[in-house]
C-alpha cells in the first residue's frame, strides 16, 4: 500500500483551503499542496525530504520541541502552534500551524495559516463593519437583524430611537443589553404574534416580504421584514426595516382636514343657494310650499328652487347632477345661476325654451370646458296663480295628489338629460297639468326613493305614494318632515342627497 493510501485523507482535505504539509516520523517533509507553495514560495520538489526545522527561525526551534516529542503520546493528537516560518521570497512570516499526529503510523499532517492574510482579512472585516455602522447611523430608517432563533444580532441606533426599548424598571436599554434578546421585546404582543406567524413561513417562502404598522407614543412606523438566505439557500435570519411615516400620516391628516373644510364650504354654498323660507312665503296667497335638502357626507348635485317672477308666474325646479363631489356641486350651481338669470332677464320665456338654453350652457361648460362626462336630470315647471302648470324635463315622475279622488297621479317627464348633446330643442316636449284647490304636488330627487334597507330593498315610489295618500291632509311642512323621517327609518344611512318639495294649491 502506498503512502498516500495509508494516510488519512479526511485529515488532509479537511484543511484544503489552507497550506498543508505532511512529515514522516522523523519530521521530514514528504508531501505539500499548492497553498503551501503560495505561502512559502517552495514547491514540493524543493522541500521534499528536508526537515521541517529548516523552515523555522532559531528562536522558534524550542517551540517545536512539543511537535517533535508528541510521538511519545499514546493515540492521535491535535494541537496548534504560533510560529515564524522562513519563506523563499518574503523572508520571515508569522503563521499558525495545526498539527494532527497519527501515532500509529508516525505521520504528522499539518495545516499552515498565513497570519498576515488573516490579519488583512480581519482588517477588511473591521473596515466593512465600520462602513455598515456609519451607513446605519445616518440612515433615516431603523434596521434590526435577528437569527433564526429570533435573537437580535444587530440593531441600529435609529431603530433604538424609534422603539424606545426599556427594562422592566423603565430604564432605557443599552445596545449591549438588546443584542441577544428575543425580537419580541421590540413589538407589542399582538403585533409580535403576527410577525411570528409570518416568520414561520419564511423557510418555505424565501421571497416573502411582509409589512405591518406600529404606533407608539412618538412615532408611527411602517415595518417591512423579510428572510435572509445565503447563496446556498441557507436560512440565516430576518431583516427588519423600520420606516418613520409619522410626518406622512400627519400630512395626509392635514390634507384630509383641508379637503373636508373645502367640502364643508361647498356644501354651505350649495345650501345657501336654496330658496329661503321668506321666498317660499311669497306664494302664500296661491300656494303653500315647503322644501328641504339633506346632503350626504359628500358634496352632491341635488338642486331645487322656487322663483316668483315679476309677471306673476311661479317657477319650480328640482334636479340632480350625476356623481358626487365638488364637480357635481359646481354643475348644480351653474344650473341654479342659469335658471335664475333667465327668469329675471326673460320672465315670459317658456319652459321648453328655458330648458333648451340651460342645456346649451351646461353642455358647453361640462363637455367642452371642463372635459367631464357629467349630466343633469331636471324637472322645470311654471304655473300661473290659477294652478295651470307647464313643464318639461327628464327626471323622476311628478307626484300629484288629487284631493277629490284621495289618490295620487304620476306624471312622467318625457325630455332628455341635460348636458349630453349640444342641441335638444327638437326633442324637448312641453306638457301641462292643473292643480285644483287642496291638490298636492310632490317633487323629489332619487335619493328619496332609491335608499335601501338592511335587506337591500329599495324604498321605491310606491311606498312614497302610499305614505302621501294616507297623510295628505297634513300641513305641507308636516308632510315633508313625515316623508323624510319615514325614509330615515327605512334605511341604515342615506347614500345620496335627498331633496323634497311639497306644494299645496290654495
Amino acid at each position: 500500500m502506498s503512502f498516500m493510501e495509508e494516510i488519512h485523507y479526511d485529515q488532509v482535505f479537511k484543511y484544503h483551503h489552507t497550506a498543508q504539509f505532511i512529515t514522516d516520523s522523523k519530521g521530514k517533509i514528504i508531501h505539500t499542496n499548492q497553498k503551501f507553495e503560495q505561502i512559502t514560495g517552495y514547491s514540493l520538489e524543493e522541500v521534499q525530504g528536508r526537515s521541517i526545522d529548516a523552515f523555522f527561525y532559531k528562536q522558534d526551534k524550542k517551540r517545536l520541541f512539543l511537535f517533535h516529542n508528541k510521538k511519545n503520546t499514546l493515540g492521535n493528537v491535535s494541537f496548534t502552534q504560533e510560529i515564524q516560518i522562513n519563506t523563499k521570497k518574503d523572508g520571515p512570516k508569522e503563521v499558525k500551524i495545526w498539527f494532527n499526529i497519527h501515532q500509529e503510523k508516525g505521520y504528522k499532517v499539518c495545516a499552515v495559516e498565513d497570519a498576515s492574510e488573516k490579519a488583512e482579512l480581519l482588517e477588511k472585516v473591521h473596515n466593512e463593519k465600520k462602513k455598515l455602522e456609519t451607513i446605519l447611523t445616518y440612515l433615516g430608517d431603523g434596521v434590526i437583524v435577528c437569527n433564526p432563533q429570533n435573537q437580535i444580532t444587530l440593531i441600529s441606533k435609529k431603530a433604538m430611537e424609534f422603539l424606545d426599548l426599556r427594562t422592566s424598571h423603565g430604564v432605557v436599554m443599552s445596545h449591549e443589553g438588546i443584542i441577544g434578546q428575543n425580537i419580541k421585546i421590540c413589538f407589542p404582543e399582538d403585533l409580535y404574534t403576527k410577525i411570528s406567524a409570518d416568520i414561520e413561513n419564511f423557510t418555505t417562502h424565501p421571497e416573502a416580504l411582509c409589512r405591518c404598522k406600529l404606533e407608539n407614543n412618538n412615532f408611527v412606523l411602517q415595518i417591512t421584514y423579510s428572510p435572509i438566505f445565503t447563496a446556498h439557500d441557507e436560512f440565516v435570519g430576518i431583516a427588519f426595516l423600520l420606516h418613520d411615516i409619522t410626518k406622512e400620516i400627519e400630512a395626509e391628516k392635514f390634507r384630509v382636514e383641508a379637503m373636508q373644510k373645502e367640502v364643508e364650504i361647498a356644501k354651505r354654498i350649495q345650501t345657501t343657494l336654496l330658496p329661503p323660507e321668506e321666498v317660499l312665503a311669497d306664494a302664500k296667497e296661491y300656494f303653500d310650499i315647503s322644501a328641504q335638502m339633506i346632503p350626504s357626507d359628500e358634496v352632491g348635485g341635488d338642486y331645487y328652487d322656487f322663483i316668483f317672477s315679476k309677471n306673476g308666474r311661479y317657477w319650480f325646479t328640482i334636479g340632480d347632477v350625476s356623481g358626487h363631489g365638488l364637480t357635481s356641486g359646481l354643475i348644480m350651481m351653474m344650473a341654479q345661476v342659469a335658471v335664475m338669470t333667465t327668469t329675471v332677464l326673460s320672465p315670459d320665456i317658456s319652459p321648453r325654451d328655458m330648458y333648451s338654453k340651460l342645456n346649451t350652457v351646461l353642455y358647453t361648460n361640462i363637455r367642452e370646458r371642463m372635459q367631464k362626462s357629467h349630466y343633469m336630470t331636471l324637472s322645470l315647471l311654471v304655473s300661473n296663480q290659477q294652478g295651470d302648470f307647464h313643464y318639461v324635463g327628464a327626471h323622476i315622475d311628478l307626484i300629484v295628489y288629487r284631493d277629490k279622488q284621495k289618490k295620487c297621479e304620476l306624471l312622467q317627464t318625457e325630455g332628455v338629460w341635460l348636458g349630453i348633446i349640444p342641441d335638444i330643442e327638437g326633442t324637448t316636449k312641453e306638457q301641462t297639468f292643473h292643480l285644483d284647490k287642496n291638490d298636492v304636488l310632490v317633487l323629489i330627487t332619487d335619493g328619496i326613493i332609491e335608499v335601501q334597507n338592511a335587506q337591500g330593498e329599495m324604498y321605491d315610489i310606491d311606498r312614497l305614494v302610499a305614505l302621501i295618500e294616507n297623510n295628505a291632509q297634513l300641513e305641507v311642512t308636516d308632510l315633508r318632515n313625515l316623508i323624510l323621517q319615514d325614509v330615515a327609518n327605512f334605511t341604515l344611512e342615506p347614500q345620496d342627497d335627498m331633496s323634497l318639495m311639497v306644494i299645496r294649491k290654495f
